[in-house]
């Protein structure tokens, strides 16, 4: 995946050093090989025209922040992240790892269902108890001591405090963010 992520932000320094290659055709591609057969609306979107400074402006914002964006989503994809060449540690840790998000999907499809019965419920209480039957979180308690048991609820329940909080501030920094 390195290569596709390398080959994007190429893509991008490209299109901000020459925005014409991005609507010209026979411009620029993103990946290499074969072409998809060209039909009418691409024609037509691609057509000779007079590319104004306007435009040119456009393409290049566009292509800077996604670049940006880009680093920021990527970063361990990159030549300087960790799985960019992981070694044999992480390549065995990985194996683990479901090669599809089916299991995401799930839980997203979960999620769904609860927001569609219970459209006042909080995202937060929702995501907590969808966690706590797919970890099979009652069973591991009740293998536990009663001692263990109270213990493990009463810094759950404190910590739940600590976490709504942050998810308080985090909302309200993305609001102020959004707004500026």
């Amino acid at each position: 995946m390195g290569n596709i992520y390398n080959r994007l932000v190429e893509f991008l320094e490209i299109c901000i050093a020459n925005p014409e290659l991005v609507i010209t055709e026979n411009g620029i591609k993103l990946f290499y090989g074969s072409d998809f057969p060209d039909d009418d609306i691409f024609s037509c979107l691609l057509k000779p025209c007079n590319l104004d400074s306007f435009t040119k402006d456009i393409i290049v914002k566009f292509c800077s922040d996604l670049k940006v964006k880009c680093f920021q989503l990527l970063n361990d994809f990159m030549p300087t992240g960790k799985y960019y060449a992981p070694n044999e540690e992480v390549l065995d840790i990985c194996k683990s790892c479901p090669s599809n998000n089916i299991s995401v999907e799930r839980l997203m499809a979960k999620m769904d269902n609860c927001i569609v019965n219970a459209p006042t419920y909080n995202t937060n209480s929702m995501e907590s108890v969808i966690m706590f039957k797919n970890n099979n979180t009652q069973e591991w308690l009740h293998n536990k001591t009663d001692v263990e048991t109270t213990e493990i609820t009463a810094n759950a329940r404190k910590q739940n405090n600590n976490f709504l909080s942050d998810i308080k501030c985090r909302k309200k920094k993305r609001f102020i963010s959004s707004k500026s």
